[in-house]
């Protein structure tokens, strides 16, 4: 079995130099245990699944139960320890606010495999903050021109305006003069990842426009460094009724 770990490279949100990057690992699916008892016939045909898939539900039974009891434990490629969440009053224990957990850390050997595994890098981080629509929310029909004084709905992924950044807000701009109209917050209905709600208000005037989202939201409470742009693919209609 190939130990071949793809990644791909990403600006960081705490360091401004342009050379520097994170690594994001390219995930190429989730596994269950039915799977790795397939993975593990293909290496040894002579097993039989059933047997293979009952030993290891057998293991994972006894394992747990014995960490859960009080052991560290050593599977061989991880140290289990139990643990206990919050603090004890009054000599009672509280199913509210206590609870027993178990950490996890690799062994020595899986160390050692990791530090075996190659390498490859992909590239750029593909960008995951996108527009996929923009509606006129009274009609809800796509590619339908937006109409004065109407609601539009944005549909995308990580598109909340967040951040200080003056820059950050909506954006319409005239494809055919270049002038620009951002929305005012006021005029920002909803904001979510997701999508944003706004309403369509003069001083825009009928005509072809590009609409752009710039946002410091990153997905998490840490915002980013940078605003990024998005842009929608499509140019946006205006018009003053439908």
């Amino acid at each position: 079995m190939r130990k071949d770990l793809q990644i791909y490279l990403t600006d960081s949100q705490l360091i401004k130099t342009t050379y520097e990057k994170v690594a994001i690992v390219y995930t190429r699916g989730s596994l269950n245990l039915n799977d790795i008892v397939d993975e593990m016939v293909l290496l040894q045909p002579s097993l039989n699944p059933d047997t293979v898939y009952a030993i290891i539900s057998i293991f994972n039974r006894t394992v747990s139960e014995l960490s859960i009891s009080g052991y560290n434990v050593n599977t061989g490629l991880v140290h289990l320890r139990p643990s206990v969440k919050g603090t004890i009053k009054n000599h009672k224990w509280d199913h509210e606010t206590n609870r027993v957990t178990i950490s996890t850390t690799p062994t020595d050997s899986l160390r050692k495999e990791a530090a075996t595994a190659t390498v490859n890098i992909l590239g750029k981080l593909p960008n995951p903050h996108s527009i996929s629509s923009v509606l006129n929310l009274p009609t809800r029909i796509s590619y339908s021109p937006l109409t004065l004084n109407r609601v539009v709905e944005i549909k995308g992924e990580l598109m909340k305006i967040a951040g200080d950044d003056p820059s950050c807000g909506i954006e319409l701009q005239n494809t055919e003069t270049g002038e620009c109209f951002r929305i005012p917050a006021n005029q920002i209905i909803d904001n979510f990842p997701r999508k944003i709600l706004f309403m369509l208000c003069e001083p825009i005037t009928p005509g072809t426009y590009k609409l752009s989202v710039t946002t410091q939201y990153s997905g998490s409470k840490r915002l980013l460094i940078k605003p990024i742009r998005i842009t929608y693919s499509l140019p946006v209609i205006v018009v003053s009724k439908l």
